[in-house]
This record gives C-alpha cells, sequence and structure tokens, in this order.
C-alpha cells in the first residue's frame, strides 16, 4: 500500500491501497477518495483492508468488486489460510467474519463484562427456599448498554451460581429511570438457594456470544 492524494498543508488525510509488482513495474491505484486505507491482506479471495480505520473492506486485485464487509467495525484484518474467513479485531476482541454467510462471531473475550442487577427492585433482597413464587431480578440499562435489545434472553440464568436456567418471564421497564428500558425478569429458582448463601448471581450473552455477569446480595430464610 502506498499513500496518494494530498499536500503538506491539506487538512484532510488520504491514504489509498496501490499494488506493484515485485520487479516495480506495473503500478496500479486500486482505491481513491478522500479515506484511509490500510492495513491490507491479500488471499485468493481478495484484498481486505481497513478504511478510515474503523471498518473492513474487500478489493479485487484488479480493481473490481470494491465492497464494505458488514457487521465488521475493526481492525488489522487477517485472512484465514483457505480464503474463508477473515479474522480481525475491534474493542480488545478478535472477531472471524465468514465470506459464505457474510456475518462475524467473536473467537475470544478477556472478561466477562460486568453488568449491574437488583433482585427484588423496590424489595428486600430476602429468598424464602419455601417460596414457589419468582423472585424478580432487573437488569439495570447504561449509557453503554441496553438490556433489552442486546440481551439474548433464552441465554439468561440465575441462581446462586449463575448457571441455573430458571427463567420464567421478562418485560421492559425504565427501573433505574435513565430513559433506558432495563430488562425486568422472574425466575423460579428460589428451592435452589441455601442459608448459607450470601449473593446471586445472573449471566447471560448477547447476539454477538459476549458474555455478561451480575451479582448482588441476598439474605436466606433458613428451610
Amino acid at each position: 500500500m502506498l499513500p496518494s492524494g494530498g499536500h503538506r498543508n491539506d487538512p484532510v488525510s488520504r491514504s489509498n491501497l496501490m499494488i506493484v509488482n515485485v520487479d516495480g513495474t506495473g503500478l496500479c491505484q486500486l482505491t481513491t477518495g478522500d479515506v484511509i486505507d490500510s492495513a491490507p491482506s491479500w488471499s485468493k479471495s481478495g484484498i481486505v483492508f481497513t478504511r478510515s480505520c474503523c471498518a473492513l473492506w474487500l478489493i479485487q486485485p484488479d480493481g473490481s468488486g470494491l465492497q464494505a464487509l458488514p457487521s465488521t467495525s475493526g481492525s488489522n484484518p487477517v485472512w484465514s489460510p483457505d480464503g474463508t474467513e477473515i479474522a480481525f479485531e475491534s474493542s480488545g476482541h478478535i472477531y472471524a467474519f465468514d465470506l459464505s454467510d457474510r456475518t462475524a462471531k467473536p473467537l475470544t473475550q478477556l472478561n466477562t463484562l460486568p453488568i449491574v442487577i437488583y433482585i427484588n427492585p423496590g424489595l428486600a433482597n430476602t429468598i424464602n427456599p419455601k417460596n414457589k413464587g419468582n423472585i424478580g431480578v432487573a437488569i439495570l440499562s447504561a449509557p453503554w448498554f441496553d438490556p433489552v435489545r442486546q440481551i439474548d434472553q433464552a441465554s439468561i440464568t440465575f441462581g446462586p451460581t449463575g448457571s441455573e436456567s430458571s427463567l420464567a418471564s421478562c418485560v421492559a421497564n425504565d427501573v433505574n429511570q435513565d430513559g433506558i428500558p432495563d430488562l425486568v425478569c422472574k425466575f423460579d429458582v428460589a428451592a435452589k438457594f441455601a442459608p448459607t448463601d450470601t449473593q446471586a448471581i445472573l449471566k447471560a450473552k448477547d447476539a454477538n456470544g459476549f458474555l455478561f455477569e451480575g451479582r448482588d446480595t441476598v439474605s436466606v430464610l433458613p428451610p
């Protein structure tokens, strides 16, 4: 890749893709425009590169087929050996983009993302193991987090270990009054708690497979 266009005093930075033979002949510019194209990676399926530091694009060596790849906001793309997938980095995680179904999936996650939960919002966090009623848990929203839209409800588990599949229902309700709906769910899990338990754990995933975990203190009555 070679930079093209722009002047020393030009406030707009430009960097376009160019290819050249190893002997220095056949120099050809592949991309144009007031963009920053960088980090190209070549395979039999084409050349993938980062455009303006935040999106992945694909182009063929003859300059045809220029296209943005969906759901690939990231950087540092690298082809798989067979040219069917592209690995890239985004927000500290590594994703793989599959050319066949044009979807991206996470490959790594450094840590579980912490979320805030309230058990029995507005009431005491007391659990009676004999009570067959549902325990309410609010998954609170944040400026970066909309649980109603982001959480895959089928993935939610809750209980003394956080792995109990006990979800009964969920509704949207702005519990913390921040203008973003919270997700309030009910769980049929009271019988799983013992008097020695002092906290309850909720685990969930989003549509991309990222893990979330929230904890709140509880007081468990003797059976």
